[in-house]
């Protein structure tokens, strides 16, 4: 495009999200351009073969760099931050005045619970 005259540097670094100096480091040759992979190389979510989760058992499409299912991927992450606010002050290492301990406790008892 740049070569043809028929975008400028600007133009081309907004419509490929780079800055100007990237786009002027790929012409003059100081930067190489990475191969960007064919499409056929990024299989869409349905083209994943469908398998069963190993922890609900429900059949989905499950990528290869993942264990379980979406749904159980979610359902952890909520585990996991309903634990972390299970915890008391004194876990986080935090000084407080035994009001504001007390006040610390029931605002996260509270947050845990929805």
């Amino acid at each position: 495009m740049l070569s043809e005259g028929t975008r400028t540097v600007a133009a081309i670094a907004r419509l490929t999200r780079v800055s100007t100096t990237t786009v002027r480091d790929v012409r003059s040759g100081r930067r190489a351009v990475a191969p960007v992979p064919a499409d056929a190389e990024w299989p869409t979510w349905l083209e994943l073969p469908r398998r069963r989760c190993p922890k609900c058992g429900v059949p989905s499409r499950i990528p290869p760099n993942r264990d379980a299912c979406f749904t159980c991927q979610i359902r952890q992450s909520e585990q996991r931050r309903i634990y972390d606010l299970e915890g008391s002050a004194d876990d986080l290492a935090l000084k407080l005045k035994p009001e504001d301990a007390a006040r610390f406790a029931e605002v996260r008892h509270s947050i845990a619970e929805k």
